[in-house]
């Protein structure tokens, strides 16, 4: 009796042994993560405080060159400034000739596109003597320069001499210009049939200049002077 019942015990405490080491031994369970989405930050303008603002109309652009050294060595800076009609369209005819002159441009076109910068600066403030020697100098210098023949075509409307200006028209229509220079030969022919009384002449010569190269300020001005009346 005695016997069996330390069998007995001793199975209970055996059993009661494996169960602690068991429950000992067995893997803790990690308590439930919860996973929470963190807000993104809103995007801040760079550089920090700028605000965009919106162009209504695109800037002209300008053409950036090197100063031009002239022969004694002092830069020669542009006689007329960019002039950019109200649209924001750009006509090239009205810049400097000077920024067109590169270090590889030969010496006797580079001095008549300053000569002509100077002539159509005498054109502007009214001494037109000046501009004419000025103007001939440079067709001289270089007979393919169509920017002077145009010029002097201008200043010879101005003594009312509609006869040269057409010679030196022709002139500049033959070495073939193209784009804003063609226009500007077309706007400067509708001056001289304005100057001998043709307006309708006129009108349809700074149409045709407009179709060729709509920022032409010689022909838009012109047109909107005599439609106006």
């Amino acid at each position: 009796m005695n016997r069996d019942l330390k069998i007995s015990s001793f199975c209970i405490f055996a059993v009661a042994g494996l169960l602690f080491v068991a429950s000992a031994c067995a893997p803790g369970r990690e308590p439930e993560r919860r996973w929470q989405r963190r807000p993104r930050p809103a995007a801040t303008p760079w550089p920090p405080g700028a605000a965009a603002v919106p162009r209504l109309t695109p800037a002209p652009f300008w053409p950036l060159e090197t100063p031009v050294l002239s022969p004694e060595g002092t830069p020669s800076p542009p006689t007329l400034a960019p002039t950019p009609n109200r649209r924001g369209m750009h006509d090239r005819t009205r810049d400097p000739l000077a920024w067109s002159i590169s270090a590889g441009t030969p010496r006797h076109e580079a001095a008549a596109m300053r000569l002509v910068d100077r002539g159509r600066a005498e054109l502007e403030a009214g001494t037109t003597d000046n501009a004419l020697d000025l103007l001939d100098e440079a067709i001289r210098l270089d007979p393919g320069c169509v920017p002077a023949y145009i010029a002097r075509a201008q200043a010879s409307l101005l003594v009312g001499a509609t006869r040269g200006a057409r010679i030196d028209l022709d002139r500049a229509a033959a070495q073939q210009p193209r784009g804003p220079w063609l226009a500007e030969v077309v706007a400067v022919e509708g001056e001289v049939y304005e100057t001998e009384g043709r307006n309708d002449a006129a009108i349809a010569a700074y149409r045709r200049a407009l179709v060729i190269h709509p920022a032409n300020r010689t022909a838009r001005k012109a047109l909107s002077r005599l439609l106006a009346r």
